[in-house]
């Protein structure tokens, strides 16, 4: 009897926990900033930064846009 019991309170436990959840999320994230952004960066062992960066083809059905200049967009 006592292990059925303990049975089920275990889902209204785990309710407990995983509705409380989103409040500890929402707590940290409004704590700060994540980054500063007010620094610059330097050079690390004499190699200056480089910004990587990659485009993603973009279709308008079987047409590929152009990602160096704009598109139309039809209504």
């Amino acid at each position: 009897m006592k292990s059925k019991k303990c049975v089920g309170f275990l889902p209204w436990l785990l309710l407990c926990a995983l509705s409380l959840t989103p409040f500890f999320a929402q707590a940290v994230r409004s704590s700060g900033a994540w980054q500063e952004l007010t620094e610059q960066t330097a050079a690390i062992n004499g190699t200056p930064p480089q910004a990587d960066s990659v485009t993603n083809p973009v279709y308008q059905g079987s047409v590929q846009l152009r990602s160096d200049a704009a598109n139309p967009v039809a209504r």
